[in-house]
């Protein structure tokens, strides 16, 4: 897994239910990916948070408080893979921070 991590990225949320089937993939993409993120950017914050009866999905947050998410209901690692990419490409297309360019 090669992950390009933007600079202005602030945070990488997982949020999925625990016992829910449409959510297995997103679990087991945690499970297994979890510390290759966190060993491409070691100081962006990547939160892990089950709850109950909720749709799995992954959300990022941007600069300036921008945020977006995308749902990953009964995808498999390698598409959940794939949503997270395009979710993270889309910090090109946003407005930067002082403190995302130097």
């Amino acid at each position: 897994m090669s992950l390009r991590i933007a600079r202005s990225v602030q945070e990488i949320r997982f949020q999925y239910c625990q016992k829910s089937p449409a959510s297995s993939g997103l679990k087991s993409f945690v499970q297994s990916k979890h510390a290759a993120i966190k060993k491409a950017s070691p100081r962006l914050p990547v939160l892990v948070r089950e709850s109950s009866s909720i749709r799995p999905r992954i959300v990022a947050r941007f600069d300036y408080g921008n945020e977006r998410s995308v749902f990953v209901d009964n995808l498999d690692e390698a598409a959940i893979e794939k949503k997270l990419q395009e979710l993270l490409a889309h910090a090109e297309s946003l407005p930067k921070s002082d403190e995302s360019q130097s």
